[in-house]
């Protein structure tokens, strides 16, 4: 246990992942005696609920949660030569994610990164997966989800999924139904704004 570490960002595929590798442990009883080390890359522009819920995590999981900021391939540097004994990183890379299709549950770094070896063990999940596994468990995720976000990034590019929008024409405003209820979850990415300079 002391060699395997997670990559935590909060968002609801990285829940499912450190729920599952959290109830793991604990019914083998392993780590018992330390925290679980966590990186988390943080974002330039988040959403105040995202790192209230981070926190909020990192202290019912029990995660020693190193805070460093990107870009990624240098965090992950960062993070690896203060823990020289970290040899693993548990991911919630799920399908359909960027570079998830050249990976499987095992996945060492590409030569140019920090050598670790990924572990994805959602990689194989769907959207729906992913709520079907945390809504029965009642797992705490983001607030944001309630609101209508499906994909979270940063406050200046992510917007609530249009394909859940509701017009309540009582109050005439639009409202957004819940991350839970997008029917079609190749649609999953519809909020997040996209440029030249992701």
């Amino acid at each position: 246990p002391h060699q395997v570490s997670v990559a935590f960002n909060g968002g609801k595929d990285n829940v499912a992942m450190i729920h599952l590798l959290h109830a793991y442990m604990q019914k083998c009883k392993l780590n018992q005696d330390k925290k679980l080390q966590a990186l988390y890359i943080e974002e330039e522009d988040s959403f105040p609920e995202m790192e209230e819920f981070i926190q909020e995590s990192a202290t019912n999981y029990g995660l020693d949660l190193v805070k460093i900021k990107g870009p990624m391939k240098a965090a992950l540097g960062q993070f690896l030569a203060t823990r020289p004994g970290i040899k693993a990183m548990v991911l919630g890379t799920r399908q359909g994610d960027p570079g998830s299709q050249n990976q499987g549950f095992f996945a060492p770094t590409d030569s140019d990164w920090p050598e670790i070896m990924r572990v994805n063990p959602v990689l194989e999940w769907s959207y729906h997966d992913i709520w079907s596994f945390l809504r029965p468990l009642c797992v705490p995720y983001p607030v944001l989800y309630d609101r209508g976000y499906t994909s979270l990034g940063s406050r200046s590019n992510t917007k609530p999924n249009p394909h859940l929008a509701v017009r309540d024409e009582k109050n005439d405003l639009t409202i957004y139904k819940p991350a839970y209820e997008l029917l079609d979850g190749s649609l999953e990415q519809a909020g997040r704004v996209r440029n030249s300079s992701f």
